[in-house]
């Protein structure tokens, strides 16, 4: 199963390791296959150099961070655009999302949970996805 996670799930189990967040990305990285964009990457480069962040690691753990999730996950194009979300900047991720075939989104975005489900696309908050995952048998 393909799975994408939003940029504030990833910034969330970057630096809460005991978080929920946290489990589901260990979780996803043993039994699903993750997804990613450009776009999302280069999002998530620019909020772990935000200052506020920065401040709480060293940058070379971040870079680590990001090079890690960058060959774990399959980098998908964003295919064409939608124009859905009630913010505008959200539409990339179900972009990505349809155009790479993915299940599941994973996010902590009111404007893109209140869509769930998008056509085939399930779009869950990390503990619902938890639950969901678990409840499906895709993971343990």
């Amino acid at each position: 199963m393909r799975v994408l996670l939003d940029t504030n799930v990833l910034v969330s189990a970057f630096l809460l390791r005991d978080s929920i967040p946290r489990r589901l990305v260990d979780h996803c990285l043993g039994s699903l296959d993750l997804v990613t964009s450009p776009k999302l990457i280069e999002e998530l480069e620019s909020v772990l150099s935000r200052p506020k962040i920065a401040a709480r690691t060293s940058p070379l753990f971040a870079q680590g961070f990001i090079e890690a999730y960058r060959q774990t996950a399959l980098l998908a194009d964003e295919g064409p655009a939608l124009s859905v979300c009630r913010d505008p900047a959200d539409d990339h991720v179900l972009a990505t999302a349809v155009a790479a075939g993915t299940a599941l989104v994973v996010t902590g975005d009111n404007d893109l949970l209140v869509l769930d489900p998008f056509g085939d696309v399930r779009i869950l908050t990390p503990v619902d996805a938890l639950v969901w995952l678990s409840a499906r048998g895709d993971i343990p």
